[in-house]
């Protein structure tokens, strides 16, 4: 593929995202917004997406700049989110990277919009966008923050700490054995929330150990999530999910809250509830 180029080499303004492309790691796009992606969508499948005030643009797409310019195919990709200093902070596959049209940006002299099918596998939630923002400014320095949301925020919540993680795979998160955690239990109340509650217990401000029952049993298995088996978990207002997460898993199995407590127990983790 032909190397890109700054759509306006005297104004290059940070860029919120970047396209990369999937066997070569060469920076395809890098923009400023994005229409199309944080929105409605079917789980997976392909999408119409609009990098929003392009500041970096492949030279054969600029050659052919222009509404009905023909489609060019640019192959796999990954859309990386950026934090201020251009460093990745997520990033999602994106199959198939097809141009459909790259016009002038209305918002930005200089700049273009770039249109672009593509194939996505999981599509994010339309709080995410929003939430990536927040994190662009000030990465979570405190935990609770996604107390702060709706039920869907908190989803969302969780889907950006879970995208943030897969970013971060490969680094030595080894603890130590035996290490004790405190949760603090007193915006626990639907699954979301014990996942964002529980990462945080364990790694930190936006940190992540599990998004669901299986991904739960994975991250105490495999002892690089940030904490080893045997450790302790002391469960902070755990009567507040004891209420909260009673439905059954499965629609007829034991309560969400009881099937928790039994993946830890059989991984060998101790649970005090407090």
């Amino acid at each position: 593929m032909n190397s890109a180029s700054p759509a306006d080499p005297v104004a290059e303004r940070p860029p919120r995202y970047a396209v990369v492309g999937e066997e070569d790691d060469e920076v395809w796009f890098t923009c400023s917004g994005l229409s199309g992606f944080f929105s409605p969508a079917p789980s997976q499948g392909s999408r119409e997406i609009t990098l929003l005030s392009c500041m970096r643009v492949p030279d054969e797409v600029l050659r052919r700049e222009r509404p009905d310019g023909g489609a060019i195919e640019l192959g796999n990709a990954g859309l990386r989110v950026l934090d201020g200093a251009g460093r990745t902070l997520g990033a999602y596959f994106l199959g198939g990277v097809t141009v459909l049209g790259c016009v002038p940006a209305a918002s930005e002299s200089g700049a273009r919009d770039v249109t672009v099918a593509a194939f996505v596998i999981e599509s994010p939630p339309p709080e995410a966008g929003e939430i990536w923002e927040r994190w662009r400014r000030e990465f979570p320095s405190r935990r609770g923050l996604w107390a702060e949301y709706s039920p869907e925020g908190r989803r969302a919540w969780l889907h950006v700490v879970r995208y943030h993680d897969r970013h971060r795979a490969g680094r030595d998160r080894t603890a130590e054995r035996g290490a004790t955690f405190e949760l603090d239990g007193r915006h626990v109340t639907d699954p979301a929330s014990f996942y964002c509650a529980l990462g945080e217990a364990i790694n930190g401000p936006g940190g992540y150990f599990g998004a669901g029952l299986d991904a739960l049993d994975d991250c105490l298995q495999g002892g690089d999530f940030g904490a080893r088996i045997p450790f302790t978990l002391i469960w902070r207002h755990s009567e507040i999910a004891r209420e909260r997460l009673r439905d059954p898993v499965g629609g007829s199995g034991p309560p969400y809250f009881d099937v928790i407590l039994q993946i830890f127990d059989e991984a060998g983790a101790s649970v005090e509830l407090h």
